[in-house]
């Protein structure tokens, strides 16, 4: 048997090798496999665009690069989906966004979502509604193209408001001064009334205001002033007994005192006169001191006496009167007759006259 050395064996493994029928072979055989690797990895992908539809083949397996090679321009805001299926095909969908807008605190954003609903997307955004605000869209609206979500802020808030109450001026009517004339006695003060009002604010901007409550927190104290016009000072009222004639002169006296000394004085409120406390005459308007209550000596002018007294021009009018107190100047002779008054300043004014006391019983 022949030995075939091994350098031989080399020789003869090197000139297969480089023989044209291997060569030829061995590139039919890296020719199958790139076939077969392309064929593998190569993908027909159907890009499906709203309305468009592009197909193209790639070995990309990224979605947005396969868009961008296909000048398809995608944002943050689209959803982009890559759904392989059988064999070598895939399906690549690109959902748009679309523009909402959102005013609220005075400003007006555009977003762009792939759909949810009014609630949702303020969730999403972070935008909280108060217990009073209002909304344009329901909550549970499903939102399309171009919808304008419009937040209406409504707030309320008390707000007070004070106003002064202007007092009243009284007019006492009187003769103790000259017809004509005024003089203030009290000047009175103004009080103060409390609005409360429930304001309504839209948007910073009051749209309605309500008026919930007032309430007069001071009140006012009334002026009173003196109107001379020829009025009695007196409010004791005779005259269904002993009425008066057209010269104003009472009908039915018993006798007239002339040219009497008369003062005025007053007292605190509440006074009441001597004879409330003697016994030596009883009448119904005995008691508490009042304009028409004259200080007598009642030795001369008995308590409980009724009297008409004036002026004997009647200029001066006190009035019905009747005798229901007494003093020092009474009994000492000093002035014949002392006429009360409602108020220290009426008492001054009356300083001294001389007046004609018509007794009526």
């Amino acid at each position: 048997m022949e030995t075939i050395q091994p350098r031989q064996r080399a020789k003869r493994l090197l000139r297969c090798i480089c023989s044209p029928s291997f060569l030829l072979s061995l590139t039919a055989i890296a020719l199958s496999v790139v076939i077969l690797v392309v064929t593998y990895l190569n993908n027909t992908i159907y890009i499906i665009d709203g309305n468009t539809t592009t197909v193209t083949v790639t070995m990309e397996q990224d979605a947005r690069k396969i868009l961008a090679r296909e000048s398809i321009p995608v944002t943050s805001n689209d959803l982009v989906e890559l759904k392989t299926g059988d064999g070598a095909f895939a399906q690549l969908t690109v959902t748009r966004g679309f523009p909402v807008e959102i005013t609220v605190d005075g400003a007006t954003t555009t977003y762009h979502i792939l759909g949810a609903t009014v609630g949702q997307l303020l969730e999403e955004q972070g935008i909280t509604l108060g217990f009073r605000d209002t909304v344009s869209l329901p909550l549970d609206q499903e939102l399309s193209e171009g919808d304008h979500i419009e937040i209406t802020r409504v707030q309320s808030r008390t707000r007070v408001e004070t106003e002064p109450v202007i007092h009243e001026i009284v007019d006492k009517h009187t003769s103790v001064i000259g017809v004509g004339k005024t003089r203030m006695l009290e000047y009175g003060s103004n009080g103060t009334r409390q609005y409360t009002y429930e304001d309504i604010i839209e948007d910073g901007e009051i749209v309605e205001s309500v008026l919930v409550d007032t309430t007069v927190t001071v009140e006012p104290v009334s002026g009173l002033r003196l109107v001379g016009d020829g009025s009695a000072v007196s409010s004791l009222d005779y005259s269904g007994d002993f009425p008066l004639d057209e010269n104003g002169v009472p009908l039915g006296y018993t006798q007239v005192l002339t040219g009497q000394k008369a003062t005025g004085y007053s007292a605190r409120d509440g006074a009441y006169g001597a004879a409330v406390y003697s016994s030596a005459r009883s009448h119904p308007d005995v008691g508490e001191c009042v304009a028409g209550t004259v200080a007598v000596n009642p030795n001369v002018i008995p308590y409980g006496t009724r009297m008409y007294i004036r002026t004997p021009d009647g200029k001066f009018v006190y009035g019905y009167a009747i005798a229901n107190d007494t003093g020092t100047g009474m009994m000492q002779g000093v002035v014949s007759v002392d006429l009360f008054y409602d108020t220290y300043t009426e008492s001054l004014l009356n300083s001294v006259r001389y007046v004609d006391i018509y007794i009526l019983d």
